[in-house]
This record gives C-alpha cells, structure tokens and sequence, in this order.
C-alpha cells in the first residue's frame, strides 16, 4: 500500500508530469497502480466496499487524450465513493481529487486512509 507520503510524491510528480512519470518517481508500474484497491484492502482490518472513477473534465471530440500535453487545469478527476465495513458500514465517503487522474490512483487511496483513520477512532 502507498503511504501518505508516497500519496504526496505521487501526485506531486502527477499533478507535473504524467501518471507514468509519476508511477516512476515510486518505482511502481502503471498496472500495480490498478491494483491499489486490492492492496489496500489486505492492509486493512475490514473489507472496504468502494467503487472508482474519473470525471473528465473537457470533451476529446474525437482527439486521442495524451495527459502529457494536457494543461493541469484540463486533466480529468480522480473519484472514489466507498463505505465501511462492508457488511456493518460505519462511514460513508465520496472524494474527488480535482485534476488526479484516475480513481484508483489517487482518491481511492486517500479515501482508504481516512476510513482507516475514522475506524480506529470510532
């Protein structure tokens, strides 16, 4: 699982570059990145129910999109909704990261740290 400082380096590096350069500066592949969900769930005490997903933000009309020349302001948004625990659910959250790319990337990690963070204080 990314830590919160990997989450950071992470999207730094995204939020600059691209997920590739972003998956390099960690060391992690872009398919090891699509299996966050499972990941994080064998890290935490409880089965996460979640669903991830991107919004994007301008239409291609018909354009290849090539997040390396998207400005910022332009890429799509990282999105994850979830609850927790699955079967007893105590919090509900839905994130969106503003220009994070995909959910599994970013909103789905962060949301798990803070449904990790809520449980063990409740």
């Amino acid at each position: 699982m990314l830590s919160s400082k990997q989450i950071e380096i992470f999207y730094e590096v995204y939020r600059h570059a691209s997920m590739t350069a972003a998956a390099e500066s960690l060391n992690i592949s872009q398919p090891s990145i699509s299996k966050t969900l499972r990941v994080i769930e064998k890290n935490l005490n409880f089965k996460l129910a979640g669903k991830t997903g991107t919004s994007q933000v301008f239409s291609l009309r018909g354009r290849d999109y090539d997040e390396d020349k998207i400005q910022e302001k332009l890429k799509d948004h990282s999105l994850f909704v979830a609850f927790a625990p699955a079967k007893t659910p105590k919090i509900a959250l839905a994130l969106i990261v503003e220009n994070g790319g995909s959910g599994s990337a970013l909103a789905a990690p962060m949301a798990s740290k803070i449904i990790d963070y809520f449980l063990k204080k409740n």
